[in-house]
């Protein structure tokens, strides 16, 4: 806690009245304590009333009709009313209970209860008056003079705002107390912070990961839709701790900080000052509740306390406990001046001085202070209970300890019952050592962080001791469990501990027991982060393991930082399981973990690697700090990263941490390109808005040359360093390459490189050997520059993309291209294989650079937010499926998939293995849709452009063109299932229906005058159904063109539709984010399937009719019980869903994306 209490509250009894624990699901989902999340029009209570306005304007003219023409022609009238009240009221109840995006939010929190013995202070009108004048948005800080100095009030000072009873008006969104502390610290730490933020506050659970600017980016725009709300961050020690909590949220959100370091504090902050009380405050501090002392006595003791709140009170409750045994106060007021005057900073030598005021200027003068303030209370203890309470120096800082936990403790460590140990908690609050809370469920203590402070210095030798002390004390209350498959025998269930202060602070007590070992072992086992996963989300574990400092831990906890964003709460809650294991089953340190734990119900389980996880060469994922990316390089031994931003700032990185090493100042316009030379000591970067090319030392930030000419065409787009010189290569109609020395900065070598046009993107090797370039499209050309002019380049025509970014290795081998379809490929050049594929970035590359070695290479995105290290060491995966797939169909037997890839290929894969083929051969390119006949023999496609294509499914060579009389855009495709007829749904509104034999279209269907985006036939093929932008649906006979009838229920657009294998049900959904189900033969709504958070994409039903799955723009996949219409299974993605189908065994589901196919085995009730 940042100051102790206003007026030195010592007791913390009113901080754990205002401690706001997590609360828990069931919490949140009662309807009674939640409301509606708002947006910025208002509170959801003023939507409510904007709701019930025409419900009353109702009522009013129901009476008045009653009245002028009597009941009998009021009573049709009060039918019609009743139903729109009831409707009214159905609506007020959802807005009232339902957040954006399916969020409950939880209740505004209660005032805090201010003690009677804290006194008046005018800061605290000053701070009310300035957080409601800042209208919705800003910041205010509470903080002393004294830097470093806690105890004086800032704490309580904000309490006492908080419960302004006009405060509370202006910020109806609510007023939310925050502790942060001083032990919140580390990326991971601090983002687990934000995280328990945001659902604190708005209830929302979606995860941001490891990285707090992203987790401060997405508080920031939830609080950008609530009403005003004030949120206080309490004890603020680093600005790495509050820069979160600063971003967005500007709208409507007004920020109170208390800190001791006035630093921290935003620029533009109104900044209050909180010291010494004045005499009045501090005596009236001092003798409350107290019978009358002299006043000269008075005086002394204010003068010893130094007119510091938190000895002031900690006096008055040595005072007021000596009187409640009956002692003489006056005689107990001189003895206690006495041992402050000998004890405490006053003393020389500890022999006691004329009494004198406490210079709290002086660090050590106010820890001796503290040290007699403690020690004067401690006397009144039994024995030994001054080593009970400095054996609690041990507990967290900022958080309420359960006093079973203490028991725990003080009976491992002194044999104390739990009677004694409880007894002794309740005589430490009577002396305002701690705060003890009965009303808490078992009681809680908790610390003030000086008094906590004092008692780890007094236990410093012996801390690790006690922490082993009291983790071996609850150890015995764990039950045994078998060890993970990489142990043997059998370790403590931890993950089964229900406290949530021992789950959220075990690891910690282990680590600091010197049990690190242990630590990893808990921290690391599945159990225990699907149970943190749980109770916290998925910042916890990572936290969890970000303490831990050995290779092993930070690898696992990069592992999992990598799967964090898809791992917030499901309901129900063991798809998160489902989901946990699908993106850690597939990376080895986890594999043998996630195979061997048991799982029930429906699942979906991997077939294969999902193609979303990041490549096994993934090493760092860097989210930046200050400015958008624009360049980055890195290191040859890859310990380091330099990024330059756009904002002319270059800031260089460690790898295994992320943390910032040094800045260095380079221009005013962007960075376009860095350069690392061989050795890792020297880094050039240029920027081809300033025209200037600056080297620096990396070791120390000294700049050591720049070069810069005034010409408008000297435009430095790449550099190289090899040696001792440093590479230039402008960017114009030709390439220009200049060789300048770094020590000299002479130009000793120049020469132009012709092209046919001005190059787009060009990138030098990075011993300035290898040049390659590209224009506006393929091919790619690379240049040696060793070789005679008169040498044509190298080309390289199998990529087909226009790339985004180029580097070249040094050894001129091996190219990698960044795409906009967020991969980079790596291209051998010396043989015609595929690319070998990186996947992870979710937005477009837009730089990268290979190392001096070769062996490392780092990406930007596009975006400009995030940076990512790749070691180019490890062998490629076995299997390939990197690319973006727009469909996705299985063979009839189900040993094989064909899809449409957007790279222009047709492509077949081994269902089983997800192992290439045959890539087909012939004119693939724009394809979109694509189907397989019942035989398995024929492959039909289509796309953007003027024919249908029918392919030999087992040659791959393409057998017939049919001409669709159109250059529209084929958005679906559907075959008969006896092969005699093909249906195509064209992006001109119209439905054609073609004879596979002969090519003819036999039907063109117009009936819906709306954009067409969805085809399904029955499996019989006597019912073909479409669907609108309009939200209808319709039935037609394939045979006669005939329309058969129209459903209509969607009020949005439909884009996917299936049907049941019987033909007795349709299902569809599309933009309002719900699956339908409609009785085929009466076109009647069967049942409503909510649960996406986006529109859906496609829809499937397997074969068996058991299942019907779906895929959203919310990327996830979800299973559906046909009998029953509850979800069954859920998987989250990090792509872009496309389309999905289920095995013809209806065992197994596959869906295209924006990265690959996803493969998944469907099994029910599985026990392993």
């Amino acid at each position: 806690m940042n100051a102790l209490e206003f007026a030195g509250r010592g007791d913390h009894a009113e901080r754990s009245t205002w401690h706001f624990p997590l609360l828990r699901a069931s919490e949140l989902m009662a309807p009674v304590k939640c409301r509606r999340q708002d947006g910025p029009m208002g509170t959801g209570k003023w939507k409510a009333r904007f709701l019930a306005v025409p419900g009353v304007a109702a009522l009013v003219w129901l009476v008045v009709t009653a009245f002028r023409d009597g009941w009998g022609e009021a009573d049709p009238l009060a039918s019609v009313l009743g139903a729109g009240a009831g409707i009214l009221a159905l609506l007020t109840t959802l807005h009232s209970q339902s957040g954006a995006g399916g969020t409950v939010v939880p209740p505004v929190p209660p005032p805090p209860v201010i003690p009677e013995w804290v006194v008046d202070r005018e800061e605290a009108e000053v701070v009310a008056s300035l957080v409601r004048r800042r209208g919705g948005r800003g910041s205010v800080g509470i903080t002393t003079g004294l830097h470093g100095a806690g105890g004086f009030g800032k704490t309580t000072l904000a309490h006492v705002v908080c419960a302004h009873r006009k405060v509370r008006q202006r910020f109806p969104g609510g007023v939310h107390v925050i502790t942060i502390g001083r032990d919140v610290r580390g990326r991971a730490a601090i983002a687990a912070k934000v995280a328990e933020v945001t659902r604190y506050v708005t209830g929302d659970t979606m995860e941001a990961g490891t990285d707090p600017e992203q987790a401060g980016a997405r508080l920031g725009a939830l609080l950008d839709l609530r009403p005003r709300t004030l949120l206080v961050l309490d004890d603020v020690w680093e600005s790495e701790q509050l820069a979160p909590f600063l971003r967005g949220g500007d709208r409507n959100c007004v920020r109170l900080i208390t800190t001791r370091n006035s630093a921290v504090l935003p620029g533009g902050a109104a900044r209050i000052v909180v010291d010494r009380m004045s005499q009045k405050q501090a005596e009236a501090v001092l003798t409350y509740g107290l019978p009358e002392l002299a006043t000269s006595l008075v005086q002394d003791l204010v003068l010893v306390t130094g007119r510091w709140a938190l000895l002031l009170r900690m006096a008055n409750q040595w005072l007021a406990g000596q009187a409640a045994t009956g002692a003489d106060l006056t005689q107990a007021a001189r003895r206690l001046l006495e041992r402050l005057q000998h004890r405490g900073p006053s003393a020389i030598d500890g022999v006691p001085q004329p009494v004198a005021a406490l210079d709290l200027d002086d660090p050590q003068r106010r820890n001796q202070a503290v040290r007699a303030s403690i020690e004067a209370a401690t006397t009144l203890l039994p024995s030994e209970g001054g080593r009970r309470f400095a054996e609690l120096g041990i507990f967290a800082e900022d958080e309420t300890v359960p006093v079973s936990l203490v028991c725990r403790l003080w009976q491992a460590s002194a044999g104390l019952h739990e009677m004694e140990a409880r007894a002794l908690c309740k005589q430490m609050a009577d002396l305002s050592l701690l705060s003890l809370d009965a009303q808490t469920a078992g009681g809680t203590i908790a610390l003030h962080d000086v008094v906590r402070d004092y008692l780890r210095s007094e236990l410093d030798p012996e801390l690790p001791a006690v922490h082993a002390c009291f983790i071996d004390a609850i150890a015995h209350d764990v039950p045994w469990a078998p060890a993970p498959p990489s142990r043997t025998g059998r370790v403590r269930a931890w993950w089964e501990v229900s406290d949530g202060y021992l789950l959220d602070h075990l690891i910690e007590h282990m680590v600091e027991g010197g049990l690190a070992i242990r630590a990893e072992e808990v921290a690391s086992d599945l159990r225990w982060i699907r149970a943190r996963l749980h109770q916290r989300g998925p910042t916890a574990p990572l936290n969890d393991l970000s303490l831990i400092a050995t290779p092993s831990a930070r690898l696992m906890a990069q592992e999992l930082g990598r799967a964090a964003p898809l791992l917030s709460p499901t309901e129900p809650g063991h798809f998160l399981d489902d989901i946990l294991y699908s993106r850690l089953g597939n990376v080895p340190s986890w594999r043998a973990q996630a195979a061997s734990l048991p799982r029930s119900g429906t699942i979906l389980v991997d077939q294969y690697t999902p193609p979303d996880l990041p490549d096994p060469c993934f090493v760092l994922d860097l989210t930046e700090h200050a400015g958008t990316l624009t360049a980055a390089a890195i290191t040859p031994d890859g310990t380091r990263l330099a990024s330059g931003h756009a904002d002319g700032i270059i800031h260089v990185w460690e790898v295994s941490t992320g943390r910032l090493l040094r800045t260095l100042a380079s221009q005013s316009g962007p960075v376009s390109a860095l350069a690392i030379g061989p050795d890792g000591s020297r880094i050039a970067a240029t920027g081809t808005e300033t025209r200037r090319v600056r080297l620096w030392d990396l070791r120390d930030g000294e700049q050591l040359q720049q070069w810069h000419r005034n010409s408008y065409s000297w435009n430095p787009a790449a550099l190289a360093i090899s040696g001792e010189d440093v590479w230039i290569a402008e960017q114009n109609d030709t390439v220009h390459v200049t060789i300048r020395g770094l020590v000299s900065g002479t130009r000793h070598h120049a020469e132009d490189i012709h092209q046919p046009c001005r190059p787009d993107v060009l990138s030098v090797s990075p011993d300035g050997r290898w040049l390659a370039t590209q224009e506006h499209q393929p091919p790619i050309r690379i240049w040696d520059m060793h070789a005679p002019r008169q040498v044509s380049p190298r080309l390289l025509t199998r990529c087909r993309r226009r790339a985004s970014a180029l580097a070249i290795s040094p050894d001129g081998q091996r190219l990698a291209t960044a795409d906009l379809d967020h991969t980079i490929r790596i291209w051998d050049l010396a043989s015609n294989a595929g690319p070998r594929a990186l996947t992870g970035h979710t937005s477009p590359v837009g730089a990268i650079s290979v190392s001096p070695d070769g062996r490392w290479l780092a990406a930007a995105t596009r975006t400009g937010d995030t940076a990512r290290v790749w070691d180019l060491a490890p062998s490629p995966p076995a299997v390939s499926r990197g690319s973006q797939v727009w469909d996705v169909a299985v063979s009839p037997d189900g040993t094989w998939l064909v899809t449409a890839d957007a790279d222009h290929t047709l492509t077949t894969w081994n269902a089983a293995t997800g192992t290439l083929r045959q890539v087909f051969t012939g004119p693939t390119d724009r394809i979109r849709s694509v189907a397989i006949t019942r035989d398995g023999d024929r492959i039909v496609t289509a796309g953007i452009g003027s024919n249908l294509r029918l392919w030999d499914a087992h040659s791959g060579t393409c057998l017939t063109p049919l001409s669709t009389g159109s250059t529209q855009w084929t958005r679906a495709l559907v075959v008969a299932p006896n092969a005699d007829w093909i249906a195509t749904d064209a992006s001109d509104n119209t439905i054609r229906i073609w004879d596979l034999a002969s090519g003819t279209c036999r039907h063109a269907l117009t009936g819906h005058g709306h954009q067409t985006r969805a085809l399904a036939v029955t499996a019989e093929g006597a019912t073909l159904i479409s669907a609108a932008d309009d939200g209808s649906l319709r039935l037609w006979n394939p045979t006669s063109g005939e329309l058969l009838r129209s459903i209509r229920g969607h009020g949005t657009p439909v884009s996917a539709l299936a049907a049941s294998p019987d033909g007795q049900w349709i299902a569809s959904a599309g933009n309002d984010q719900t699956i339908r189900l409609w009785n085929a033969a009466a076109s009647e709504p069967a049942r409503l399937l909510p649960g996406h958070t986006a529109s859906v994409k496609s829809l499937a039903v397997s074969p068996d009719g058991q299942w019907i799955a779906s895929a959203g723009n919310d990327q996830t996949i979800r299973l559906w019980s046909t009998a029953s219409g509850e979800p069954a299974a859920l998987m989250r993605t990090e792509s872009t869903l496309a389309a999905c189908v289920f095995s013809p065994q209806s065992t197994s589901l596959y869906v295209a994306s924006n990265s690959g196919v996803f493969a998944y085995d469907i099994r029910g009730d599985v026990q392993s």
